[in-house]
């Protein structure tokens, strides 16, 4: 049945012309915040830890969180059934040649992406401006059928697709080969806290899943935070910012925490277009256990 309803719905969207999409998202917007009222505590909830300073704007930022969503989900479907280069029409980088300029250099480059505007839109977008093989790291779905078809939409761009399970191997043993380009989006919460990077992100201690960091000192790849703005409904620009060129020079966990940085300073200038939705401090730093042996 799910997998009936989701090719319904890529029908309905279908039909709709992409310029009248963004007045499509409005009462799919309102489904959202104010009948279903999806997620809702764990939205206000994120933004009572992560922006106390600002309570009279949750309200506010609810409601775009919700507008975004709309957005994002209307987009993604029409996307579907959409040819890639009419995707790209709606998503341009801005500076493709920083990556470009490290993969001449026979480096491998991993950008740094988060769930913040149309991410669907960006993995599509951007093998298409790279001369070298795009990886993108995912987790297939149960229903089998589901999971062919999402996974036959997100490669259409160019992109091959690797499973979350083994990927930090997987992607170490084709970095080996030659130069290719990681696509990570590491903004939700890790599945292992003990493992987990831990920085101060909005002000409140938060683990941040490490794959970004652990994989680019392996293979000592360049990374680039992939900034993603709206720029009018239905519309969107990519500008990247090189975060680490040789990352095996940096202290531990520095990538992380610039990685953190960069995601907050989005945050801060426009927290209505990251997904709140994401229960994004769920996890809680594990006790330091201290050694009370005597030597």
């Amino acid at each position: 049945m799910e997998y009936v309803a989701i090719r319904l719905f890529t029908f309905f969207v279908r039909l709709i012309p992409w310029r009248l999409l963004p007045l499509k998202t409005a009462p799919v917007a309102f489904l959202l915040h104010r009948i279903f009222q999806y997620r809702r505590k764990v939205i206000y909830s994120n933004l009572a830890l992560a922006l106390p300073d600002r309570s009279s704007e949750h309200d506010q930022i609810a409601a775009s969180c919700y507008r975004n969503l709309a957005a994002i989900t209307m987009e993604t479907f029409k996307g579907y059934s959409s040819p890639i280069d009419r995707i790209r029409a709606h998503c341009s980088i801005e500076n493709p040649e920083l990556i470009n300029e490290l993969v001449q250099q026979s480096r491998s480059v991993l950008i740094a992406a988060n769930h913040f505007g149309n991410f669907e839109f960006a993995a599509l977008t951007i093998p298409g401006t790279i001369r070298v093989p795009t990886i993108g790291i995912w987790k297939p779905f149960k229903n089998k059928q589901i999971s062919d078809f999402i996974h036959r939409n997100r490669i259409k761009g160019g992109m091959t697709l690797i499973p979350a399970k083994g990927a930090i191997n997987n992607l170490t043993e084709k970095g080996r080969d030659q130069p290719h380009v990681s696509f990570f989006l590491a903004d939700q919460s890790p599945s292992n806290e003990e493992k987990a990077h831990w920085v101060t992100f909005l002000g409140v201690d938060t683990a941040f899943i490490p794959g970004v960091e652990v994989v680019a000192r392996k293979l000592d790849s360049s990374v680039v935070y992939a900034a993603m703005r709206r720029i009018t409904p239905g519309h969107y620009t990519i500008r990247y910012h090189l975060l680490a060129e040789h990352p095996v020079s940096l202290p531990e966990e520095e990538i992380t925490k610039r990685y953190a940085h960069m995601i907050e300073t989005d945050i801060l200038e426009d927290p209505g277009s990251w997904l709140w939705t994401h229960k994004r401090w769920k996890k809680r730093r594990p006790p330091v256990h201290k050694d009370l042996s005597v030597a």
